[in-house]
């Protein structure tokens, strides 16, 4: 460290360093950034060490003693659990402070095991869920009283989202075969819904629609909604999935359009609800596709218009050649 720097660095006030230092690990992931800063010299390890956030985030790689380490230098600061179904499974620590769980990832479906050893599964703290592993995650026998956001793939089934009344945010995945009448009543019961996120990828089938709309169209407003459209999921499923979530009336509607099955070579089968009438609706539209060269056929704008008496704003991102 040259030194003029590090003798400014000497007589930096310990707040002041140990805010930078704050803001450094909100801009980072993991834990890199904590070990870094900690090894420089003996003034930022003292100040990091003093400084709790910085050792918020946990795994179930860490050894207990590390474990120990992370949790005794976190004070009483929310944890960041990450769990990628290491043996062996979860450290007693981290057990031991799961009323301290904020935030959850999920890695693995050995990872759902290793929760599910603990016990009765109680996160009173825990805000935000993300569930990476392929099989749907059934959330119904989950105690989670503060969880606003979850992201990933789960269960659709009767019940599964615990106190869904509350969740602000939520980002699905869904694949295969889908249940309308799950998605629709899941989705029903998230009445402090601001931002949703559907991802369809390998959609092949739609069975057993809503029998009754419980809701008009375009009646219950969001913030944003966003839908991902790939791994060849077929138009028909798409338009099934649009009319369950026409109740919803964004402000930001997007639609990502990654790739079509042959041989439906028209874009707009994906815009389209089964009566025909265009999807997206919202002050701003946007659109984006890696393989639909819109020069092509203008008809999608103009559709887009005339359905949406509200657009302000409508952005098409698509190849050019």
């Amino acid at each position: 460290m040259p030194l003029v720097l590090e003798s400014g660095i000497k007589v930096l006030p310990a707040e002041i360093l140990s805010q930078i230092f704050e803001a450094g690990h909100r801009m980072t992931r993991g834990w890199t950034f904590a070990k870094c800063v900690s090894q420089v010299c003996r003034w930022f390890r003292h100040v990091s060490l003093r400084t709790p956030l910085l050792w918020t985030r946990v795994a179930d790689v860490y050894s207990d003693s590390q474990a120990e380490e992370f949790v005794t230098r976190s004070a009483q600061k929310d944890l960041d659990v990450s769990l990628l179904g290491s043996d062996p499974g979860i450290s007693p620590v981290f057990q031991m402070y799961s009323n301290r769980w904020k935030l959850l990832q999920i890695r693995s479906g050995r990872a759902v095991e290793s929760i599910r050893k603990i016990g009765p599964i109680h996160f009173p703290r825990l805000k935000t869920l993300y569930h990476d592993g392929k099989r749907p995650l059934d959330l119904s026998s989950w105690h989670l009283p503060e969880l606003r956001r979850v992201v990933g793939s789960l269960s659709l089934g009767p019940a599964s989202f615990p106190n869904s009344s509350q969740l602000v945010t939520v980002g699905l995945s869904l694949t295969n075969s889908v249940r309308l009448t799950s998605l629709s009543q899941a989705l029903h019961s998230m009445t402090a819904l601001k931002n949703l996120t559907l991802t369809l990828s390998w959609c092949t089938e739609a069975w057993n629609p809503p029998t009754t709309q419980t809701h008009d169209r375009h009646s219950v407003h969001i913030e944003s909604l966003e839908v991902s459209i790939l791994n060849q999921t077929k138009p028909g499923v798409v338009e099934d999935i649009f009319d369950v979530l026409s109740y919803l009336s964004p402000s930001t509607v997007t639609i990502k359009l990654m790739d079509f099955p042959e041989p439906h070579s028209c874009p707009e089968a994906f815009f389209c609800t089964l009566s025909e009438e265009m999807f997206p609706y919202g002050s701003t539209i946007k659109i984006y596709t890696r393989t639909v060269d819109f020069r092509k056929n203008f008809m999608l704008l103009t559709n887009l218009v005339r359905g949406c008496n509200i657009a302000q704003r409508i952005l098409i991102e698509a190849p050019t050649a």
